[in-house]
């Protein structure tokens, strides 16, 4: 997808990230936090199909 939608994709180990835990709030895994300019705008929490997962982040992009 970040080709397709040329976004940033950062994948985290919470886990073996120290904070990333407490930092974003972390209940589930995996979870997907959608951030504009550093602004947490969507969380989807467990596994997000593709095709909802490009929906969803069409709509920070313009598409």
């Amino acid at each position: 997808m970040e080709e397709t939608l040329g976004i940033t994709v950062t994948d985290i180990d919470a886990v073996k990230t120290e904070g990333a835990i407490q930092k974003y709030a972390l209940h589930v895994t995996p979870t997907i936090l959608v951030l504009v300019n550093g602004t947490e705008k969507e969380r989807m929490e467990g596994i997000t199909p593709g095709p909802v997962l490009e929906k969803k982040l069409k709509k920070y992009i313009g598409l």
